[in-house]
C-alpha cells in the first residue's frame, strides 16, 4: 500500500501475485531466515538460561540449597525463547519486506524499459 498508493484488496492481489511469480526468491530468504532466526532465539534463550542457574546458585544460601533446579532453569529457557521469539520475528519481517522491495523495483524497471543501474552487481549476480 505505501509503495503503490493501491487499496489493500489490490496491494495484497499484487503482492500475492509477486511472491507467486517469484516463490523461488522467497523460498530461498526465508529458508536462510528461519535457520538464522532459530539460532539467533535458541543462542539468546541458552545465554539466558545460563545466567538465570548462575544466579540461582549465586542467591541461594548454603544453608538452603536447591534440589532439584531443573523446573526454575526450564521455566527461565521457556519465557526467554518466547521474549526472544517476539523480538527476532521484527528481523524476520524485515527481511521479507527488504526483499519484496528490491522485486517491486525490478519489476517497475522491467515495465518502464529501464536499466536497473542502481542495483549493485554483487546483488543482482546473486539474485
Amino acid at each position: 500500500m505505501a509503495i503503490s498508493s493501491e487499496s489493500f484488496c489490490t496491494s495484497a492481489i499484487n503482492s500475492f501475485v509477486l511472491i507467486l511469480k517469484n516463490a523461488m526468491k522467497f523460498g530461498f530468504v526465508e529458508t536462510i531466515s528461519e535457520v538464522f532466526m532459530f539460532l539467533a532465539k535458541f543462542c539468546i534463550a541458552v545465554s539466558t538460561t545460563f545466567c538465570g542457574f548462575m544466579l540461582l546458585g549465586i542467591m541461594v544460601n548454603e544453608e538452603e540449597p536447591i534440589n532439584n533446579p531443573f523446573i526454575p532453569v526450564a521455566a527461565i529457557f521457556g519465557f526467554s525463547y518466547l521474549v526472544a521469539s517476539v523480538f527476532i520475528s521484527i528481523f524476520d519481517i524485515g527481511a521479507n519486506t527488504i526483499l519484496q522491495c528490491y522485486l517491486i523495483d525490478l519489476d517497475v524497471a522491467k515495465q518502464n524499459n529501464l536499466e536497473p543501474t542502481h542495483i549493485p552487481p554483487t546483488l543482482t549476480n546473486f539474485l
